[in-house]
């Protein structure tokens, strides 16, 4: 075996045990032997390279391993060693988030100036990125990657924002725009919101996941995505398709007879959809409540239309819930189809129980196999920053796979 094959053979082994320890640490030297069919010399000799480069450290456990007075020892991520940006591109808001080795939230900001064309939104970012790191005391060396998520079609090999059609964004090199805005020489990974949120769903609540085989993320925001991984070993995998849910047709007659895309699962039940039919209904003068709340005949926020749901709109209650219904249908479109284990759900839309009650009894209806294991759904309260640390973890996990020492 010349050099380069056995550099190349070390660095794979690197890249194995790394994996083990981030997603299962803290674990013991002979437990990553066994799982990787490695003897534990190698390991062990693997393992003190990393200890001895600050990326690794040892941490004894509670109880004893079988030998008379000696505690258990494991290895562990030093959570210190490395740090991962996350920065979440909308066309109203923009948010990052800086995160240790372990995935936990160093610190997080964000602003909501609407940008609606590209190239002022990039240039947000990037001052917000800047000013960002600026008041952050860790070394620019030590981050290691950074990810960009977006709403749209993404060619995460690229990093092209292929297609986001409500923006009207289009082939968009955001991971080289981001590489000029910002300076940026290290490794820039691009992947769509929906897609970003799943994979570390995955990743952070991996010891969850051990009798779910699959599992699809349904994220509700101007548009509706929804994609499906295998929910195995979180190193494993990679969402498969686009996800993007909300241009499913589901009034076959606006399909048909419209000239451009319509009948779609946004179009009847996305945020913006929401928002310009309650906008309607207050400009009608049958939604005096939610006029009241908006101060005037103002294009209502979700928050505000929920606040009129709260205080007895019957006309907004209307709305919702037939909106909730085209969800239970798309959603049952989904699992009739792939059948996945669990489904979460991601929207402000659903912090309040009886909409989750509405959603839950209306897509067990069409359900062509009753769910009786476990609840189907799963809903996520929606955060600020969840986006940008969810393309964080995603930063993390494409530097796992990642062979460089160090």
């Amino acid at each position: 075996m010349n050099a380069n094959s056995w550099s190349q053979l070390r660095g794979q082994g690197r890249v194995r045990i790394r994996k083990q320890l981030w997603y299962k640490g803290p674990i013991r030297r002979s437990e990553i032997a066994k799982a990787l069919s490695l003897s534990v010399p190698a390991v062990t000799m693997t393992i003190n390279a990393m200890i001895d480069s600050g990326e690794v450290r040892e941490r004894k456990l509670s109880g004893q391993d079988g030998r008379m007075g000696r505690r258990a020892s494991a290895v562990e991520i030093v959570p210190e060693a490395r740090y991962y940006l996350g920065v979440e591109i909308r066309r109203d808001s923009r948010h990052v988030c800086l995160v240790e080795y372990q995935g936990n939230v160093v610190s997080a900001a964000g602003e909501m100036t609407s940008y609606p064309d590209y190239q002022p939104n990039l240039a947000a970012v990037c001052r917000m990125v800047k000013a960002f790191l600026e008041g952050v005391t860790v070394p620019r060396e030590k981050i290691r990657h950074l990810c960009v998520t977006v709403p749209g079609v993404v060619d995460y090999t690229r990093g092209v924002l292929v297609s986001h059609r409500m923006y009207r964004w289009f082939d968009r090199p955001i991971a080289r725009d981001i590489a000029a805005g910002l300076d940026w020489s290290g490794p820039i990974l691009v992947e769509n919101d929906g897609c970003t949120r799943a994979q570390a769903a995955r990743m952070l609540r991996r010891r969850d996941f051990e009798d779910i085989r699959t599992f699809a993320y349904l994220l509700i925001a101007r548009g509706i995505s929804c994609p499906f991984l295998p929910a195995g070993d979180a190193d494993v995998g990679h969402p498969m398709g686009i996800g993007e849910l909300g241009f499913m047709m589901i009034r076959a007659d606006a399909a048909i007879t419209a000239g451009h895309i319509a009948g779609n699962l946004s179009d009847l039940a996305g945020e913006r959809a929401l928002m310009d039919r309650c906008h309607a209904v207050m400009r009608a003068g049958v939604a005096p409540r939610l006029l009241a709340i908006c101060g005037g005949d103002v294009r209502p926020t979700i928050p505000q239309i929920l606040q009129a749901q709260l205080e007895g709109e019957p006309v907004v209650q209307e709305i919702l819930e037939q909106a909730f219904r085209f969800l239970a249908v798309g959603l049952a479109n989904v699992y009739n189809f792939v059948q996945p284990d669990q489904i979460f759900v991601e929207s402000q839309l659903f912090s309040d129980e009886a909409n989750r009650r509405v959603l839950t009894d209306a897509l067990s209806h069409y359900l062509m196999v009753p769910h009786t294991s476990r609840p189907l759904l799963e809903f996520v309260e929606p955060e600020a920053n969840h986006g940008a640390r969810c393309a964080a973890l995603c930063a993390i996990r494409a530097d796992l796979e990642n062979g460089e020492e160090g």
